[in-house]
């Protein structure tokens, strides 16, 4: 009777072992029981907890106490979870200890922030009914300092093209905000050259062959080559782009967390992370040639011209403009220093702000 007993059971629940894991098959235990779930809503409409298969002021008999064991479960324990479903439902009721955030639009002149989502909307939709275009911009949070910090520096720097019309060479690299309508880039960016030959080459020959463009928003705006420095391999563009510059410092420290924004092979704001590894580095040894520091962020073509930002502070420390390898090796990604940045601003009365 005992042999039909267990034959019987084996073949209603069959045993299931997933192979190779040696787990144990299934029993009437470890089948869930759905229709006894104790869900969110129920915390939010107040329904009580009910163990299922237990006795007691839990379980899910309607005996008297009398005749049957109460719960296995003490009143310590009922009171855990009492305050468990209770931060549930602050959780999900209460806003005020949500993060604080703005939304930020661009708008004529600058930005307007706005303190929530639909706020802005609202906004953006009200403008565009005037035929005014607003653009979207980006989310802030406010408890996020590192956040706000990387989304104003993607505000501020952009893809920049340019074409050789001579040579019918195309050069893609990244720019930033350095004055009111003007941009800071690497030189080769905007026209393919010789460092170590041609460091003297004086662009006002070639301003007519070769074709500079800044993309905001999906167009191509026009930008004017107003100082190119080979030596330093540094340039300077102006265009109608209405953005707020970048602060500088000048002051580098080995192992300081930095980050990066550019245009690796021509996806523009993408973002790398990573420490300055060594400063005051020597990779060109003509008279003219400055010091460079190393970074250890993934830098690839088209990172070229982007800002070398401190994480903490969100100012410029350095700008990317070379990757420096032998072979098949990947190379030190290095920048030059920022002071060289300030030095050539000033010379073109651009007022660097730091």
């Amino acid at each position: 009777m005992s042999k039909q007993k267990k034959t019987a059971y084996r073949t209603t629940m069959p045993e299931i072992i997933a192979p190779g894991t040696g787990l144990s098959g299934t029993t009437q235990k470890s089948v869930m029981p759905f229709n006894n779930v104790h869900t969110i809503w129920d915390v939010l409409t107040g329904k009580p907890y009910l163990l299922p298969g237990q006795q007691g002021d839990w379980g899910d008999w309607s005996r008297d106490e009398e005749s049957q064991p109460g719960s296995y479960k003490d009143n310590a324990d009922l009171y855990k979870r009492r305050e468990r479903d209770l931060d549930i439902f602050r959780n999900l009721s209460n806003q005020t200890d949500r993060k604080q955030e703005t939304w930020k639009l661009k708008v004529k002149g600058g930005f307007k922030e706005f303190q929530s989502l639909e706020s802005a909307q609202e906004y953006r939709r009200k403008m565009q009914d005037k035929g005014v275009f607003v653009s979207w911009i980006a989310r802030t949070a406010q408890a996020s300092p590192q956040a706000s910090t990387i989304d104003e520096a993607l505000e501020k720097t952009f893809l920049v093209e340019s074409i050789d019309y001579k040579k019918s060479i195309q050069e893609t690299g990244s720019a930033f905000c350095v004055g009111k309508g003007y941009f800071m880039t690497c030189a080769h960016v905007v026209m393919n050259y010789n460092k170590n030959t041609e460091s003297d080459l004086d662009f006002s020959e070639y301003e007519d062959i070769v074709n500079v463009t800044i993309t905001v928003d999906n167009r191509k705006v026009d930008a004017k080559v107003v100082s190119f420095d080979g030596a330093k391999d540094l340039a300077i563009l102006k265009a109608d782009i209405d953005v707020e510059p970048f602060l500088f410092d000048t002051t580098t420290t080995i192992g300081e967390e930095v980050f990066a924004v550019g245009s690796p092979h021509g996806f523009e704001n993408n973002v790398t992370f990573g420490h300055i590894s060594s400063s005051n580095r020597k990779i060109y040894f003509h008279s003219k040639a400055p010091l460079y520091m190393f970074v250890d962020l993934s830098i690839l073509p088209g990172n070229s011209g982007g800002p070398i930002i401190n994480r903490n502070t969100g100012k410029v420390i350095g700008i990317i403009t070379a990757i420096i390898g032998e072979g098949d090796s990947s190379g030190l990604s290095a920048g030059i220093l920022s002071s060289y940045a300030v030095e050539l601003c000033k010379s073109n009365g651009i007022v660097t702000l730091s």
